[in-house]
Protein backbone atom coordinates (compact mmCIF):
# COMPACT_ATOMS: atom_id res chain seq x y z
CA UNK A 1 0.00 0.00 0.00
CA UNK A 2 2.77 2.54 0.88
CA UNK A 3 4.64 1.68 -2.23
CA UNK A 4 1.85 2.13 -4.30
CA UNK A 5 1.20 5.69 -2.56
CA UNK A 6 4.99 6.66 -3.20
CA UNK A 7 4.71 5.38 -7.38
CA UNK A 8 1.88 7.76 -7.38
CA UNK A 9 3.68 10.66 -5.65
CA UNK A 10 6.73 10.23 -7.46
CA UNK A 11 4.72 9.55 -11.07
CA UNK A 12 2.28 13.48 -9.88
CA UNK A 13 5.42 15.30 -9.23
CA UNK A 14 7.19 13.82 -12.44
CA UNK A 15 3.67 15.37 -14.14
CA UNK A 16 3.27 18.16 -12.59
CA UNK A 17 7.38 19.64 -13.01
CA UNK A 18 6.32 18.49 -16.97
CA UNK A 19 3.68 20.71 -17.39
CA UNK A 20 5.67 23.44 -15.42
CA UNK A 21 8.63 23.52 -17.51
CA UNK A 22 6.23 23.26 -21.15
CA UNK A 23 4.15 26.29 -19.59
CA UNK A 24 7.52 28.18 -19.12
CA UNK A 25 8.94 27.47 -22.50
CA UNK A 26 6.04 28.48 -23.64
CA UNK A 27 5.28 31.54 -22.14
CA UNK A 28 8.87 32.72 -22.39
CA UNK A 29 8.92 32.17 -26.18
CA UNK A 30 9.91 35.50 -27.77
CA UNK A 31 8.16 37.85 -30.34
CA UNK A 32 9.60 38.58 -33.62
CA UNK A 33 7.82 41.63 -35.27
CA UNK A 34 8.09 41.83 -39.35
CA UNK A 35 6.73 44.01 -41.49
CA UNK A 36 4.34 42.97 -43.65
CA UNK A 37 5.52 45.46 -46.67
CA UNK A 38 9.12 44.28 -46.54
CA UNK A 39 9.18 40.83 -44.86
CA UNK A 40 12.07 42.08 -42.91
CA UNK A 41 12.08 41.81 -38.68
CA UNK A 42 11.45 45.56 -37.25
CA UNK A 43 11.92 44.37 -33.44
CA UNK A 44 12.30 41.19 -30.99
CA UNK A 45 10.58 41.39 -27.92
CA UNK A 46 11.81 38.32 -25.35
CA UNK A 47 10.10 37.32 -21.88
CA UNK A 48 12.10 36.19 -19.66
CA UNK A 49 11.26 33.00 -18.06
CA UNK A 50 12.03 30.27 -15.07
CA UNK A 51 14.09 27.88 -17.12
CA UNK A 52 13.88 29.28 -20.75
CA UNK A 53 14.04 32.71 -22.36
CA UNK A 54 16.93 33.99 -20.60
CA UNK A 55 18.76 34.89 -24.05
CA UNK A 56 18.10 38.34 -25.56
CA UNK A 57 17.54 38.20 -29.18
CA UNK A 58 17.80 40.85 -31.84
CA UNK A 59 16.70 40.88 -35.94
CA UNK A 60 20.23 40.00 -35.96
CA UNK A 61 20.27 37.45 -33.85
CA UNK A 62 16.92 35.72 -34.28
CA UNK A 63 15.73 32.64 -31.94
CA UNK A 64 15.57 28.91 -33.24
CA UNK A 65 11.81 28.67 -32.65
CA UNK A 66 9.14 32.32 -32.04
CA UNK A 67 6.11 33.87 -32.22
CA UNK A 68 5.24 35.90 -35.78
CA UNK A 69 3.80 39.00 -35.07
CA UNK A 70 3.14 40.86 -38.49
CA UNK A 71 2.82 44.79 -38.60
CA UNK A 72 2.66 47.33 -41.13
Amino acid sequence: MIKQMLQAAVVGVALFSGTVVAMDYAFSMPEVYKSYSTNECVKVETYPGLLFGQEQFSCENLPSRYDLVWVK
